[in-house]
């Protein structure tokens, strides 16, 4: 299922069983809300469900989230299937709308990069080379701005299918060795001057939206610790790990965050607050609600800053490519 599907399906099922309507029943009055393709993937799960397989079992032939088929099993175990399906909705929610908010901070740079390497390509490749048997015919010095613009139409004409291959290997062996935690890139991103604190801040809100979606399902906090470290990468899982070591060892929650570079000062006294009121599902929802007022807040002020800035960029790569080509023909008027 998409996720806008399963966001869908949850709510369905909350609301159903919010009003105390037996699951079986629950899952047949949502069939006649969905297509053909998820109708038979719902039946199989009513079906699974009728033959006392385990609920964890039975809603995996929906989804295989790691995150949705934990909170099913405790809903399974507790008995609080209405509560486990609220949170899952108020989750599916919550990520989506992190999720628009990621998308927007990262479609306007992506766009003006790719514009702006276009337009670089169609001057050197076409404009450029128009120019140059114009020059010939000058018999005169080029200036060095001109004469470096000609290179590097030439280097682009000539191998501007090689250097389209190299780049997609270099962003290929990127994306693999990341998927693979070849290279610790997210330990590295964390660093980066802007980026760094703006991806530091998404993890820390994403982080607070699932302990608070597992510690307000009644999960015990470090078995919540241990769900939420099995989605993570390996540098957040050797951090996270660290944390559930201190905890077991007798740590305070407190004292067991501080040693990690992830989580400040700020974010550590409110777990200080939480543990010594016993309300942790209290702090980690304000703590969410905190890291996403601050991740919208930088999304629109990185658009309202970028617009102007992309503009000021590209114009510069045009006038700087505009500027070298038509110098020779100044200096001829000049010499007239």
């Amino acid at each position: 299922m998409a996720k806008k599907e399963i966001r869908e399906f949850v709510r369905n099922l909350y609301h159903l069983l919010y009003v105390n309507i037996k699951l079986i029943v629950a899952l047949e009055i949502i069939e006649y809300s969905l297509n053909k393709e998820f109708l038979k993937k719902i039946k199989s799960v009513k079906s699974a469900v009728k033959k006392g397989e385990k609920l964890e079992k039975s809603f995996s032939l929906i989804s295989t989230d790691e995150d949705f088929l934990n909170l099913i099993k405790i809903g399974e175990e507790t008995g609080e299937l209405p509560l486990i399906f609220k949170t899952l909705y108020e989750k599916y929610e919550f990520e989506a709308n992190v999720r628009k908010e990621v998308i927007s901070l990262t479609v306007y740079p992506v766009t003006v990069i790719v514009t702006s390497i276009i337009i670089v390509f169609i001057l050197l490749k076409v404009v450029v080379p128009k120019f140059v048997a114009v020059y010939k015919d000058m018999n005169q010095e080029l200036p060095k701005l001109t004469r470096m613009t000609i290179k590097m139409s030439e280097i682009t004409d000539k191998y501007s299918i090689h250097i389209g291959v190299i780049l997609i290997i270099i962003v290929s062996s990127f994306y693999i060795m990341k998927k693979k935690n070849v290279i610790n890139f997210d330990k590295y991103i964390f660093k980066l001057p802007i980026f760094g604190k703006i991806n530091k801040k998404i993890f820390l809100l994403k982080f607070s939206q699932e302990l608070y979606t597992l510690t307000i399902s009644n999960v015990d906090f470090v078995k919540s610790l241990k769900i939420v470290c099995k989605t993570r990468n390996n540098y957040i899982k050797e951090e996270i790990n660290k944390i559930i070591s201190k905890i077991e060892k007798g740590n305070s929650i407190e004292k067991a965050f501080k040693e990690s570079e992830i989580f400040d000062i700020e974010y550590r006294s409110y777990l200080r607050i939480a543990e010594k009121t016993g309300n942790l599902p209290y702090c980690f929802e304000q703590l969410k609600n905190i890291y996403y007022e601050r991740v919208s807040g930088n999304v629109r002020l990185f658009l309202k800053l970028l617009e102007p800035i992309s503009i000021i960029f590209i114009a510069m790569i045009i006038g700087v490519i505009v500027l070298s080509v038509m110098l020779p023909i100044f200096r001829l008027g000049e010499n007239l």
